[in-house]
């Protein structure tokens, strides 16, 4: 019996144009364990967020924070990253992060 808790369900990998190539981060995306991992990891996120009193929305690992004016997305973005890569050990992928996306007509 494997000492591992998660055993083979946590194997990582990427599938490059029918190549599959072995990675050491992360979890698999897609897989039935990436959506509880993120939970649990940035559970810590949503405190924060919290604590500094800001309005959000997260689902596994995708997030909105909103903000009033483009320059305090700027300065939330910057903190927050910060605050997910230094006090979580997490790496952003920037390929992926969509940011700074104008919505209108959201009342307080």
């Amino acid at each position: 019996m494997s000492s591992n808790l998660f055993g083979n369900s946590y194997v990582s990998g990427i599938l490059d144009k029918d190549i599959y190539v072995e990675t050491t981060e992360g979890a698999p995306q897609g897989g039935p364990l990436s959506p509880i991992l993120a939970n649990v990891y940035l559970n810590k996120l949503d405190r924060e967020l919290e604590k500094r009193g800001h309005r959000f929305i997260r689902y596994a690992d995708d997030f909105v924070i909103y903000v009033k004016t483009p320059r305090e997305g700027e300065r939330v973005m910057a903190s927050v990253k910060k605050y997910i890569e230094e006090d979580l050990g997490l790496t952003i992928n920037e390929n992926e992060s969509n940011s700074l996306k104008k919505v209108s007509n959201i009342k307080n």
